[in-house]
């Protein structure tokens, strides 16, 4: 279920980050294209507004001729102006309504409409009698009663509104009136979603109107390979976050939280004087209530400390929890026990441990408590110059060893000769069903004839019934531990039976 619900989690995650990749790169899409057309709609008005200035140019000078006679003189300048100014074709002389001299025709005698003259110093001719069938840009400059028309050709124009024809159409607007690309001249309100960048020398405007509208096919198709890179880029990281969730939820990191968080709490299984059954020592098992799993036993979680180096921190744990029970209890008058840590090879390739025994003793000092260390041998302890001088400093400190487990594992002969332990451990393993197991029964009797030889007590663990405790009692084990006396119990209860020498 827990790895249903991350799958879950990641998968909704690859479509988040697939969409809000895509979303951006569309709206980037649309920003590119946007801030590319302003530029282009920008260096297109640049070009007109220098024809246009042309055009102003011819119109200023040809002024000078407004004398109402179309001469040979007026004729010969203003088609001097036109050769010489670029862009201009044609240049008009007004009187009133009244055209009377063009750079074309020469003399002429024409009347326009009601609405002329013009009042706008530019606008757009769709048709005129000038230039039939062909629109023109016209500037008109005026002084007085007497005017001048100068016509640019829209090709001129339309060649600068192809030039960045793509995915846009560009569309000047003079007036209320627009001239496209290819010289349609038209009254109709342009569409929206057109940018529109407006002259600043006169009075026009030119529009980038979309030909087709950005869709998701037009945008795959302009962006299918960064679109392709968003979807593995997202995969990836939901990969990786799921394989985050899932170590979360693993139990080396749930277990790693756990010392962090101080979630492992100390039992205490007590050891009893084999004859008289009094309590003289406890074995501290550390415990691991998990606030979602509940009870996690130490066969789950120590053989994943041990494989990934997180046995010290529950030792150094173990040791300080230990320490902190004791605020409320008054050490002095408790008897004489000794309390037992479990360490392993991993213990002895630093200081902490040292260290650790040392805060205990502080704490304990004047007092009948004492510490010792249960070598569990599942890895063997280094035989170094480093571990003999750690265990000097140890027993300097009064601490005392057990060989944990013995015959099992690592914890063997070399063991005793190395490390020299005071006390030997029996194994259950070794003292279940020894009533009726004489192969069994004979393997206890050489360890405890290995301990007479080597000066050290034994502990025979997993004692559940009166007749194992009858049986290793007459063997001369010197210590038993096990469920026929008590379960690992919290600190506290055992400090309180460890008062009153009761179980």
């Amino acid at each position: 279920m827990r790895y249903r619900n991350s799958i879950i989690i990641c998968i909704t995650l690859f479509f988040v980050l697939c969409a809000a990749g895509v979303s951006f790169l569309f709206h980037q899409l649309i920003t590119n294209q946007k801030k590319l057309t302003q530029n282009h709609l920008q260096t297109i008005v640049g070009e007109l507004d220098s024809i246009i200035s042309n055009a102003s140019i011819a119109g200023n000078r040809a002024t000078d001729l407004l004398n109402g006679q179309c001469n040979n003189k007026v004729q010969t300048e203003v088609r001097k102006l036109v050769a010489t100014l670029p862009d201009v074709t044609t240049i008009n002389l007004l009187q009133g309504k009244h055209l009377y001299c063009s750079s074309i025709f020469g003399g002429v005698n024409f009347t326009s409409d009601a609405h002329w003259p013009p009042t706008k110093s530019l606008f757009l001719m769709s048709d005129n009698s000038v230039k039939p069938s062909k629109s023109l840009l016209v500037y008109h400059v005026s002084r007085g009663e007497k005017s001048v028309m100068v016509g640019l050709d829209n090709y001129y124009i339309q060649n600068e509104l192809k030039k960045y024809h793509g995915s846009y159409s560009y569309i000047m607007t003079v007036n209320g009136v627009s001239l496209d690309a290819t010289g349609n001249i038209f009254k109709n309100l342009l569409p929206e979603g057109q940018i529109t960048y407006s002259s600043t020398q006169f009075k026009y405007s030119v529009s980038a109107l979309p030909l087709v509208p950005l869709s998701l096919l037009t945008f795959w198709q302009s962006e299918h390979d960064r679109i392709l890179l968003i979807f593995l880029i997202s995969g990836g990281l939901s990969i990786l976050f799921l394989k985050y969730l899932i170590h979360r939820q693993s139990m080396f990191f749930m277990l790693r939280e756990a010392i962090d968080n101080n979630q492992l709490e100390p039992f205490i299984q007590p050891i009893v004087e084999a004859r008289s059954g009094n309590i003289v020592a406890g074995e501290i098992l550390m415990r691991w209530q998990h606030p979602k799993w509940g009870n996690v036993p130490p066969d789950r979680f120590i053989p994943l400390a041990e494989k990934n180096g997180l046995v010290s921190r529950i030792t150094e744990l173990g040791i300080q929890s230990v320490i902190r029970s004791f605020e409320s209890l008054d050490l002095k008058s408790l008897p004489l026990t000794t309390l037992f840590f479990n360490v392993s090879a991993a213990d002895f390739a630093g200081h902490s441990l040292l260290n650790a025994c040392q805060s205990f003793r502080d704490k304990t000092a004047n007092t009948a408590l004492h510490i010792g260390l249960e070598i569990t041998e599942r890895v063997a302890v280094e035989d170094s110059a480093f571990v003999r001088e750690l265990c000097q400093q140890l027993d300097m400190l009064g601490v005392t060893l057990s060989a944990d487990d013995f015959g099992t594992g690592h914890c063997n002969y070399k063991l005793l000769m190395q490390l020299r332990p005071r006390y030997i451990k029996i194994d259950k393993h070794f003292t279940q069903e020894i009533e009726t197991d004489e192969g069994k029964e004979a393997i206890v009797r050489n360890i405890i004839a290995i301990a007479k030889d080597r000066g050290c007590l034994t502990i025979a663990e997993g004692v559940e019934s009166a007749s194992q405790r009858e049986k290793l009692v007459a063997m001369g084990v010197s210590f038993l531990q096990g469920y026929f006396f008590s379960r690992p119990i919290k600190a506290a209860v055992f400090f309180d039976k460890l008062q009153h020498s009761t179980l």
